[in-house]
């Protein structure tokens, strides 16, 4: 049998963003072999036989980078059919965080081909929560081809707090932080009395095992807990819960980061965040800016971009637009690039 041939493409005369020590190089080259860059730089020499594609100084930036989407767990409906297939969710499962999505992740996804020509090649898709405050982990997707897409397994457990927290918690805010701590609570009680349990010999719980199991990685600190704010006192909460039960904790939404900007720098809490959005979605959100990256940057607080909250789950590819909008309202470009790459 002959063996696959390599595939050698260089990008030559770019304007390279490398993203890292190097900062930005004019007049670069980017060589990828068998699919992996294996060289940026000037005077890299290009092989024989290998497709040159001339930038002519245009950008040339690593793969682009939603931080929160649905992309591959949901299909569009097909007429007469009602609703496509949804696997974001579980809203009729007795299972919250040990939601797992990467069961239902489809490769083939009408949207992935889309989204890839508009240079994004990386993605966190994620659950939704619909009858609890924790939806369920996510994972890290590469959306270069049709087989497996996963990158990071388990990358995140998605959690909401704020509005929708509470309606999720029976109503109020109170509801939503006495759950938080009654599960982390539980979760790590239940993996200190592992044989006990098995006996039937401990306190009640107030999840099922596979909940309390999915809990602990996150209750201890050794998985990332993403959870969803708007308020900047709901932020103000979560670094409270962060510094009482030491989580590695990540805010999502985060419309009025803003006002808790110099408290999330201090607690080193990245912000995953809509930056296209500038009117309130509501009264939890009634400070939202257009400079609400632009200030977050300035208190030192890391950011990653998402283009929920403006259209839904899908048309993730218009983060890039959002972006913009970010640079325009006073974030560096450097760094609205980070956040997408």
């Amino acid at each position: 049998m002959i063996g696959a041939q390599v595939q050698t493409i260089a990008i030559t005369n770019g304007t390279v963003h490398t993203m890292g020590p190097d900062g930005t190089l004019e007049g670069a080259t980017v060589l990828i072999e068998d699919g992996r860059i294996t060289a940026v730089g000037s005077g890299i020499e290009v092989p024989p036989g290998a497709e040159v594609i001339d930038a002519d100084g245009q950008p040339v930036t690593p793969g682009l980078m939603n931080s929160y989407t649905q992309l591959g767990l949901m299909s569009t409906s097909a007429p007469g059919n009602g609703m496509g297939d949804q696997d974001y969710d579980a809203e009729d499962s007795d299972y919250g965080a040990a939601f797992d999505i990467r069961y239902g992740l489809d490769p083939r996804a009408l949207i992935i081909p889309i989204i890839r020509l508009h240079g994004f090649t990386r993605a966190i898709t994620a659950p939704v929560a619909t009858h609890d405050v924790f939806a369920g982990y996510g994972v890290v997707i590469h959306l270069g081809g049709t087989g497996d897409m996963i990158v990071k397994p388990r990358v995140s457990l998605f959690a909401e707090f704020g509005k929708r927290g509470s309606d999720l918690a029976g109503g109020a805010r109170d509801a939503a932080a006495l759950r938080f701590t009654e599960y982390l609570e539980d979760a790590l009680h239940y993996d200190s009395n592992r044989q006990a349990y098995d006996r039937g010999d401990t306190r009640d719980y107030a999840l099922n095992r596979l909940d309390l199991e999915a809990i602990v990685p996150a209750a201890n600190g050794e998985v990332i807990l993403t959870i969803a704010a708007k308020r900047a006192s709901d932020m103000h909460y979560l670094i409270e819960l962060k510094e009482r039960h030491g989580l590695n904790l990540v805010i999502r939404d985060g419309q009025e980061a803003w006002l808790a900007a110099e408290a999330l720098a201090a607690a080193e809490i990245p912000v995953v965040l809509n930056p296209g959005v500038n009117l309130p979605t509501e009264f939890s959100s009634l400070n939202t800016t257009y400079s609400n990256a632009a200030r977050l940057h300035e208190a030192g607080v890391l950011l990653a971009f998402s283009n929920v909250g403006n259209s839904g789950p899908s048309n993730p590819e218009i983060v890039r637009q959002l972006a913009g909008l970010a640079v325009a309202h006073g974030l560096p470009w450097e760094e609205a690039l980070k956040a997408m790459t």
